[in-house]
């Protein structure tokens, strides 16, 4: 068994260590608000984890399925989503900004704590790369452990949920501290453009799922 944890926790840090959707989203949050930022968007974004991290227990159970088209399908409506957050992203990258001595004066914030949080949340759940990652790797992990489907998912989102706070947290921290004003216009208009890109093509292969 603690092999087994071994390969999921090398699993998961590789996962989120790679570059994704998220990686922006937390980077977003911490340049805005700092550590409360960074740490309000992990915590949405693992709030959809938790949501797919149900839906495969509810598919070990045999209470629902999933199909690969249906799988297919479901990264093709995430991506439109993030196809939208990536035109959002293009269009503060272009917008005007104020001198950096006065910007607290003129300017409110772009988007409220809550607004954001909400917009992670919705990334989180609409990224492919994580319905592609609960939905066909977790379960495989869950089966090898021999605890049983509920202590075995119970155990798994304990991990999950330690590293993603760990991991992505200090990722999005060091990634704002990168930033100057013109690297955050560079890296929202290349991110954004990266979105719909990415958007666009898992909508279109989720399209060819349905038609099919």
């Amino acid at each position: 068994m603690m092999s087994v944890l071994a390969a999921y926790v090398v699993t998961v840090a590789v996962f989120l260590i790679m570059p994704g959707p998220l990686d922006l989203v937390i980077m977003n949050g911490a340049n805005r608000y700092g550590f409360k930022g960074a740490l309000l968007s992990v915590a949405a974004t693992n709030a959809a984890s938790l949501v797919w991290i149900g839906c495969a227990g509810l598919m070990l159970a045999g209470i629902g399925g999933i199909s690969e088209t249906l799988l297919t399908a479901l990264t093709g409506v995430g991506g439109l989503y993030l196809a939208y957050y990536g035109i959002r992203l293009w269009q503060d990258a272009r917008r005007p900004r104020v001198n950096v001595q006065h910007a607290a004066e003129q300017l409110p914030p772009p988007q409220s704590l809550g607004k954001m949080a909400r917009s992670a949340f919705w990334v989180g759940l609409a990224s492919p790369k994580d319905i592609l990652f609960f939905m066909t790797f977790l379960p495989p992990f869950i089966g090898r452990l021999d605890m049983g489907l509920l202590p075995g998912l119970l155990a798994l989102t304990a991990v999950w949920c330690l590293l993603d706070y760990l991991i992505l947290t200090a990722y999005g921290m060091g990634l704002a501290k990168l930033l100057t004003p013109k690297r955050e216009r560079i890296a929202y208009a290349c991110s954004g453009l990266l979105f719909v890109v990415l958007g666009l093509y898992a909508a279109a292969a989720g399209i060819r799922a349905l038609t099919v």
